[in-house]
């Protein structure tokens, strides 16, 4: 399976399996049983290559991106592009036949086999030690930005993971055939009158025989041909073109979505070079965190939990961050709570502070706005109430993203006053429990459109009495940093502003991107008093949920950002 595994990606992955797997058995038919292909060892290495180059290129897709088959698949997305480009120079050389159309294909096919390849020596870089040399970076991280743009542009705003739509390259087979005699020779062999009528009659179908063939479902057949042919052999030729078809489609649209993201490479790149020297206050009022994959957004935990836990508690112990935070949901809740209200003691015996969060219910996969506010606001209250008794946090975020996660649930949609009123009851329920956690929203990029007269964010700002609120701000909102659009709105008031989440994906953009936008960012953050609070989402990457953002690779691999974090830290707190 995919990363995530939104069923196309699957099924694109199964239909160039099963067409790269076809075209090398016909290939190897056809070669050893007709007497017109020549070159025949040259014909069945192709379908070998092919073959080889597909199963190992599949292996990886089929296991997630794991690193240990992660070198299998770049060597068998190499070997179909080798392939791939054999075939088009040949073709374009004409020692092989191709129609114009076969011709087009050819390079699109090879074009997506490089981007793939570059695709996974990127996810390479990012998993491992291995740094490619900067200018390299740029070539092999657009494609990486392209296929995530596309992914967006098909499933919605997860482009900022890592792209799940990863197309297994088509294969081109490489067919040596024999020519057969031209026009003009055969046209020697028979009388004048028999070939000066067929002259004429073949003129007439030139333009017939053009157009059939600039056909993707018609490719090389011409009307008459097409009806002598048996329906089986038609249902043939017909999925063959369309698969071509289909992919040739989306081939394009990756190479229009990498050309439109040089412009995203080019907005951040000015962090990355020599030039860019941010400068830190010195800040104690403020709060460096970063987010733990032991416990976020997990619904159970697994047998050896504690050992992951140790295991990022280490990293944590490294990094130097002040506040964890974790997103609590319900199953995990009310399932593991003594295992909860353990991880959270140890957390603060090392000197860590605790930011964690309610979800109310688990991500909405297939059903959505099923539950009446009234209902969401009872649980969203019992839980909060259940995780202040259990762990005493000293920071708690509730209602998370009201016009995001929240209102993927609620069938009767609040304005931002409704918002706002609901909100400010349960923080007086919350008061009555603890005074000593400070009680937050965390709002997302929607949260700040004016749908109404006011956004969310004007009505909590102004109408409740909140600690803070907190901003989940991705690099997908926006091609700039900028904080502009959220401050402008935050005049004097006792609340205070936090980054609750803020990520970036080394996968994506690579690992001096990832470094340097964190700085720029925290430069942003650090420069204005109204902002308390940051916090990196995640430590560490969690493949399985789509998360490549960590300063940590799944593999264990500190990255840039890691030490880049760590410094900043050290100037800012000294």
């Amino acid at each position: 399976m995919s990363i995530l595994p939104p069923e196309a990606s699957i099924v694109f992955a199964y239909l160039a399996l099963l067409y790269n797997a076809s075209v090398s058995g016909k290939l190897i038919y056809e070669s050893l049983a007709k007497p017109d292909f020549t070159k025949k060892a040259w014909n069945l290495s192709s379908a070998g290559v092919m073959l080889i180059g597909t199963v190992l290129a599949f292996l990886w897709f089929s296991l997630s991106l794991s690193i240990e088959f992660i070198w299998g698949g770049l060597v068998g997305c190499f070997i179909l592009f080798v392939n791939n480009l054999v075939v088009t120079i040949l073709a374009f050389k004409k020692s092989i036949e191709a129609t114009r159309w076969g011709k087009i294909i050819n390079v699109l096919f090879t074009v997506l086999a490089l981007q793939s390849c570059m695709l996974l020596l990127n996810f390479i870089e990012a998993q491992t030690a291995f740094i490619l040399p900067k200018a390299l970076e740029w070539f092999m991280i657009i494609p990486s930005i392209g296929y995530a743009s596309f992914e967006a542009f098909l499933y919605g705003a997860v482009g900022y993971f890592y792209p799940v739509l990863i197309l297994i390259p088509l294969a081109i087979p490489l067919k040596f055939k024999k020519k057969g005699k031209s026009v003009d020779e055969k046209q020697k062999n028979k009388p004048k009158k028999e070939a000066s009528v067929e002259k004429k009659s073949e003129k007439k179908k030139t333009k017939t025989d053009e157009n059939s063939k600039s056909s993707v479902f018609t490719d090389g057949f011409d009307p008459s041909e097409r009806e002598k042919l048996p329906i089986l052999p038609q249902i043939k030729v017909f999925l063959d073109n369309g698969a071509k078809g289909i992919y040739a489609m989306g081939i394009i649209l990756l190479i229009v979505f990498t050309l439109l993201n040089i412009g995203t490479m080019a907005s951040y790149g000015e962090f990355t070079s020599k030039n860019y020297a941010p400068e830190y206050p010195v800040r104690n009022d403020f709060e460096f965190g970063v987010s733990l994959k032991t416990v976020t957004y997990q619904q159970s935990l697994s047998d050896n939990y504690y050992e992951e836990f140790q295991y990022e508690l280490e990293i944590l112990l490294d990094l130097n961050v002040t506040t964890v935070r974790m997103d609590i949901k319900s199953e995990l809740l009310y399932n593991h709570s003594t295992e909860l209200q353990g991880i959270t003691d140890e957390l603060k015996a090392n000197g860590f502070k605790i930011m964690l969060s309610t979800y109310g219910y688990g991500f909405p996969i297939w059903n959505f706005q099923t539950i009446n506010f009234t209902d969401y606001i009872a649980e969203i209250e019992n839980q909060a109430i259940e995780i202040i008794q259990l762990c005493d946090p000293e920071f708690l975020l509730i209602y998370p993203e009201p016009y995001g996660f929240s209102s993927a649930y609620v069938i009767d949609l609040p304005t931002p006053d409704e918002w706002a009123e609901a909100i400010e009851d349960t923080v007086t329920v919350l008061r009555t429990y603890s005074n000593d956690t400070e009680i937050g929203v965390n709002l997302s990029y929607n949260d700040f459109g004016v749908y109404y007269e006011v956004s969310v964010f004007q009505s909590l700002w102004k109408n409740t009495t909140l600690d803070f609120l907190g901003i989940d701000y991705f690099i997908v909102h926006a091609r700039e940093l900028d904080l502009t659009l959220f401050l402008q709105d935050a005049t004097a008031s006792t609340k205070e502003l936090w980054i609750c989440e803020f990520g970036i994906s080394a996968v994506m953009y690579g690992e001096r991107i990832q470094a340097a936008t964190l700085a720029r960012m925290l430069e942003l953050c650090l420069n204005e008093p109204k902002i308390k609070g940051f916090v990196y989402f995640s430590l560490q990457d969690d493949l399985s949920g789509g998360n490549s953002l960590g300063l940590v690779s799944a593999t264990g691999h500190k990255r840039l950002s890691f030490d880049r974090y760590n410094s900043i830290i050290e100037v800012v707190l000294e």
